[in-house]
C-alpha cells in the first residue's frame, strides 16, 4: 500500500468513507478523546483516498468526528496514493478496526456480510482478506440469520456473538425464543446453550402424525398353501385390484416350472 506524505486537509474536503461501525458513539472515551484532540490535537493522521474533488476517510472516523467536536478546521491526513475500490478501502478499515474494542459484534458481523454480499467474496476470501479465521467470519455472519427480534438483541449487545450463532443454528422458533430469553437474562451459561442448542427437538403432539396399524391377514389355498397379505388398509376391492395386476405381470415372466421366489425376485428388480 502506498503511501503519500502527510499533509493537512480543511475539514470541508472531507468526507466519511465506507466504514465497518454504524455509527460513532457519543460516549465517555469519545469526550475524552475530543478533548485530548482539543488541547494536543490529532496524532495519528487520517488515512484517506481522493474521490473526484474531495477526499474520502478510510481510516479514522472516530478521530475526525471527534476532531469536530473539538473545533478543528484542518485534519492531520496521509493520501493513499494509488486509487482504492470500494471494496479494498472497507477492507482497510475493517482491518484496522478488527482489535479496537469499541467496534461492535454486530459491526464486525455487518462488515463481514458486506464484504461478502456486496463485493461477491466467498467466506474463505473474507477470512483471507481480513487476516481472521474462515469460522470466524462464519459464525459472525451466521449470526446476522437470526430473526427480525432476535437479531434486534444481538445488535443492541444483549447477545453475544456466541449466543447470537448457537440461536441461528436452532430450527425450532419456540426453542429459538426460549433459549434466547435465557441468554439475555444470563441465567444460561455459553456450555449450556450450546448443549440445549444442538438437542433435537422432539415433535409436538400436533405434528407428530400415528402411523396406521399394519395388519396381517392369511387367505387359505389349496393343497394345504396360503397366502400372507400385509398393510396398514386391507380392503377387498384394493386386493382384488392388486390381484389381477400382479397376475399381469407374472404371465410374462414364462411361469412354467419357474418358483415363486424366483418370480417374486425378479418382479423385484424390475420395481414391481
Amino acid at each position: 500500500m502506498s503511501i503519500e506524505s502527510v499533509q493537512r486537509i480543511h475539514r470541508d474536503k472531507l468526507r466519511p468513507g465506507i466504514q465497518p461501525r454504524e455509527d460513532i458513539k457519543r460516549d465517555d472515551s469519545f469526550l475524552a478523546l475530543a478533548s485530548s484532540i482539543a488541547v494536543v490535537g490529532i496524532l495519528y493522521p487520517l488515512l484517506v483516498r481522493a474521490v473526484d474533488a474531495v477526499f474520502l476517510i478510510v481510516d479514522g472516523h472516530r478521530r475526525f468526528f471527534a476532531g469536530l467536536s473539538a473545533g478543528l478546521s484542518e485534519f492531520p491526513v496521509m493520501l493513499q496514493a494509488a486509487s482504492l475500490s470500494d471494496a479494498e478501502a472497507l477492507q482497510l478499515a475493517l482491518i484496522s478496526n478488527t482489535h479496537r474494542e469499541d467496534l461492535s459484534a454486530w459491526e464486525r458481523a455487518c462488515s463481514y456480510n458486506r464484504l461478502a454480499t456486496e463485493f461477491g467474496w466467498s467466506a474463505a476470501e473474507v477470512a483471507r482478506r481480513t487476516a481472521t479465521s474462515e469460522a470466524s467470519v462464519s459464525r459472525y455472519t451466521t449470526a446476522l440469520t437470526l430473526p427480525p427480534e432476535l437479531l434486534d438483541q444481538f445488535r443492541r449487545g444483549k447477545l453475544s456473538v456466541s449466543a447470537a450463532y448457537q440461536l441461528a443454528i436452532v430450527r425450532d422458533p419456540e426453542k429459538q425464543r426460549s433459549l434466547a430469553e435465557a441468554a439475555v437474562a444470563g441465567t444460561m451459561s455459553r456450555d449450556q446453550l450450546i448443549k440445549k442448542a444442538k438437542e433435537r427437538t422432539p415433535p409436538s403432539a400436533e405434528t407428530r402424525k400415528p402411523r396406521p396399524p399394519v395388519r396381517r391377514v392369511v387367505l387359505p389355498l389349496r393343497e394345504g398353501n396360503s397366502l400372507a397379505v400385509s398393510g396398514a388398509a386391507l380392503r377387498l376391492d384394493a386386493f382384488l385390484s392388486r390381484v389381477q395386476e400382479l397376475a399381469s405381470q407374472l404371465a410374462v415372466l414364462e411361469p412354467k416350472d419357474m418358483e415363486l421366489s424366483d418370480a417374486a425376485a425378479r418382479l423385484a428388480a424390475q420395481g414391481g
